[in-house]
């Protein structure tokens, strides 16, 4: 039977981003570890067998509902940093590429 996986994948992300990993330095001289890390993570073979796989990226960045609610919510957060950018900007390619479906 094919299954539906809706995967939040800020937070796979995010725990690789802040973990000890080595650094990989790609080409253009940015960090990718956390990219490679996820995208290691992403092909596991229950992402393959399954029907549609739905890749949900958080970017909201202040202008959610929570912010509605409270202007102060995350307020102590800075705003992401170029390579935490630069790497989910390639993460969402990489997810397309891979036949998931990117939101």
């Amino acid at each position: 039977m094919k299954t539906a996986q809706l995967v939040d994948v800020c937070s796979v992300f995010f725990r690789y981003y802040f973990s000890k990993l080595p650094a990989v330095i790609n080409d253009d001289g940015w960090d990718v570890s956390a990219l490679l890390a996820t995208t290691r993570w992403l092909c596991k073979k229950e992402f393959f067998e399954a029907g549609v796989v739905v890749l949900a990226f958080d970017e909201s960045l202040g202008s959610g509902f929570r912010h509605e609610i409270n202007p102060q919510y995350k307020a102590n957060r800075a705003l992401p940093t170029e390579d935490i950018i630069y790497q989910l900007e390639l993460l969402k390619s990489i997810g397309q590429y891979l036949g998931f479906v990117v939101l």
